[in-house]
Order: structure tokens, then C-alpha cells, then sequence
């Protein structure tokens, strides 16, 4: 609805992808490929509740994640986005 909320998404989809991407290929030079995806799609919602609910789901992974610190070090970056993008969504009009 407005500019800034543009601006702050289009920056997180833009980020979110690429480090998901980071993760993956990290995670599969460490362990495996991956060959199972879940077939989810989380049809978004209002902004700021949609990535409330991506914090979450992250947050509540988090626990079951491996701990080598390059993947942690990339879980933290996307925390660091998601966080972001809640404040210029929230007090950035």
C-alpha cells in the first residue's frame, strides 16, 4: 500500500532468495543433496503478519537445524532479514 512497504519487500524477496540458496548449496557440500521438498505454499498474507509468520517458522526450526557454524552463520542472516524487513514494515511509512 504504500512505497516503503514495497521497497522493504521487494529487498526481502530479492535477499530471502538468495540465501536460501546459500543454505542449501552449504548444506548439501556438507551433508548430502537434497532430493525431498515439501510441497507447501504459504499464500501471503497482510505484510507484516506473513513475515511474523516466517519469523516463526523459522525460530521453530531453528532447534532441529544442524549446528555447523557456516549454516547457523546463514539461518542467523535470514533472522537478521526477516527482523529487518518487520521494522521498515512496521515504522518506515
Amino acid at each position: 500500500k504504500s512505497y516503503s512497504q514495497h521497497k522493504a519487500l521487494g529487498n526481502f524477496y530479492e535477499e530471502v532468495i538468495e540465501l536460501a540458496d546459500d543454505y542449501a548449496e552449504a548444506f548439501m557440500g556438507r551433508y548430502d543433496q537434497i532430493t525431498d521438498f515439501p510441497d507447501l505454499y504459504h499464500k501471503p498474507k497482510e505484510p507484516v503478519s506473513y513475515i511474523e509468520s516466517l519469523k516463526r517458522f523459522v525460530d521453530d526450526a531453528n532447534p532441529s537445524l544442524p549446528k555447523d557454524q557456516e549454516l547457523v552463520n546463514i539461518v542467523a542472516e535470514i533472522q537478521q532479514l526477516i527482523d529487518s524487513t518487520l521494522y521498515k514494515l512496521r515504522f518506515l511509512k
